[in-house]
């Protein structure tokens, strides 16, 4: 079995402002498959609007994963991998706090 390294990069993303997403990636993906990682999942639109540069670059293919899962969408975007998937009101915020690379702990408010 074939094993490729794996590499990480960073998209840095403004929520307020999604559509001005700096699409500067510092590695050509054409041709490789990408994982897309975000924290929480709640409407959708976070994640789509993150494919959008990856998209430029024509991979091979996308997968979605998300830590927390909120099932909120109000846009067509469904995570591949989900880590949990929590039920909440839309009222209700759900943060995420990591140590370095790792989870070290989630919170409802």
């Amino acid at each position: 079995m074939y094993c490729a390294a794996v590499e990480v990069h960073a998209l840095k993303l403004d929520k307020r402002k999604p559509v001005t997403v700096d699409d500067a990636l510092s590695v050509d993906i054409s041709g490789k498959d990408v994982v897309l990682v975000d924290d929480v999942a709640n409407s959708g639109k976070t994640l789509l609007y993150a494919l959008r540069p990856l998209l430029t670059y024509e991979p091979a293919r996308i997968l979605l994963a998300v830590l927390v899962d909120r099932a909120h969408k109000s846009f067509p975007v469904a995570p591949d991998i989900v880590g949990h998937t929590v039920s909440t009101t839309l009222q209700e915020h759900i943060e995420v706090v990591c140590e370095g690379e790792r989870v070290v702990n989630a919170f409802l408010h």
